[in-house]
């Protein structure tokens, strides 16, 4: 093979395995723990399960799974709102949800679990602030 042949054909492997990945996570995959239709999904379930009506959450975590996997184990921090209270002072609860999709079926399944009430999660650093204090 010519050099020039070699790289046509890296290239062309590359972009089908990359075009495979990327049809892959679109149709079989479950959506992320952050992603919008896994936390809508999740206020329907806490909403419908726990009646709160104004929920913000913090913190969202993965806690297992990665890219094939057809399971998301998440976790999060949830209140409720409530007016002229602050973050600080609400009622914060942790809960553990799972993003998944079963077989081949285009629904996702989120199964959300409520657990005991914790302190406010401390807000992670920015990218800048990061690298400030590395200098």
């Amino acid at each position: 093979m010519q050099p020039r042949q070699r790289v046509a054909l890296l290239i062309f492997v590359t972009a089908i395995a990359a075009g495979s990945g990327i049809l892959y996570a679109h149709r079989n995959a479950p959506p992320a723990c952050g992603s919008a239709p896994t936390l809508d999904r999740v206020t329907a379930a806490l909403r419908s399960q726990s009646q709160l009506t104004s929920i913000v959450i913090s913190d969202i975590r993965t806690l297992s799974n990665g890219f094939f996997g057809n399971r998301y184990e998440c976790s999060a921090a949830v209140a409720e709102i409530r007016s002229d209270v602050t973050a600080d002072d609400m009622h914060w609860h942790q809960i553990q949800y799972s993003s998944a999709r079963p077989g081949k079926s285009p629904l996702t399944v989120v199964s959300v679990t409520v657990g005991p009430e914790i302190p406010l999660p401390p807000k992670s650093p920015s990218w800048w602030e990061r690298l400030r204090a590395w200098l």
